[in-house]
């Protein structure tokens, strides 16, 4: 599959118009639809794309507020993502689809299916090294502040994204870290809600969320399957796209 093939395209969703890059694909074999995390966009995938199979269709969204999507002033809850994720999905996307979160998308993906946003489209989640997790956060905000919390946070997402991605604006950034976040976190009650077949990848070299991290998902999500990349930081898609594909793989047999 090639990146510069796919189509771009714009859906509308109750909240404002969602960007999408597309392989559509009829007779597909599976369908995967990626969210990618916090100032990333639909781009942030471009190095995955040549290992995934032509047969596949892939749906490669920019959520609200990122890339060439709308980013209105409104609050930018995991609760309004996952409902504009799920709209815009259903406009492009006839039967069920596989999700894929990475970080801030994981954190998207696990909320919507714990919480029965998506329906019954979701026939597997896919959450490559997800925020979102009530222990995590518990564990950071124990030794620093909210404004020490904010700055590291915005850190470490300029240096993240910095070259791949376009980005987000200033406002939808401090919209989604500002936000009440405890109503959205997930703990070992959110997600076990989760029924879809789920897998958990996680890079051995995270340093954004410790690998140790990965395990309280793996424990919570009943019958998940724990899969560490070697020397894969906190976007492994895109350090290790090969052994992350392979991931991608086991979905299709």
């Amino acid at each position: 599959m090639i990146f510069e093939d796919l189509d771009s395209r714009m859906v509308e969703t109750q909240y404002g118009r969602i960007h999408a890059l597309t392989h559509l694909n009829e007779g597909a074999k599976q369908v995967f639809v990626f969210l990618h995390g916090l100032r990333a966009d639909a781009r942030s995938w471009k190095r995955l794309i040549p290992y995934l199979d032509d047969d596949w269709e892939i749906v490669l969204l920019d959520m609200m507020g990122h890339g060439e999507s709308d980013a209105p002033h409104i609050d930018y809850t995991p609760d309004m993502q996952a409902k504009a994720v799920s709209g815009a999905v259903s406009k492009l996307v006839s039967g069920s689809y596989v999700l894929i979160g990475n970080s801030y998308g994981g954190w998207i993906a696990a909320f919507g299916a714990a919480n029965g946003i998506y329906g019954d489209k979701i026939s597997g989640i896919v959450l490559e090294d997800a925020a979102g997790l009530r222990e995590e956060m518990n564990d950071t905000m124990k030794s620093i502040t909210y404004d020490e919390f904010y700055g590291m946070q915005m850190k470490k997402l300029s240096m993240l994204n910095r070259d791949e991605v376009k980005g987000s604006t200033d406002y939808v950034v401090s919209s989604i870290i500002g936000a009440d976040k405890e109503k959205y976190l997930l703990g070992r009650e959110e997600l076990g809600r989760i029924k879809a077949r789920c897998t958990i990848v996680w890079g051995t070299d995270d340093r954004t969320i410790d690998k140790k991290y990965a395990s309280y998902f793996n424990s919570y999500i009943k019958g998940s399957e724990l899969v560490f990349i070697e020397g894969g930081g906190h976007v492994p898609h895109f350090s290790k796209p090969s052994e992350f594909a392979n991931v991608l793989k086991r979905f299709t047999v």
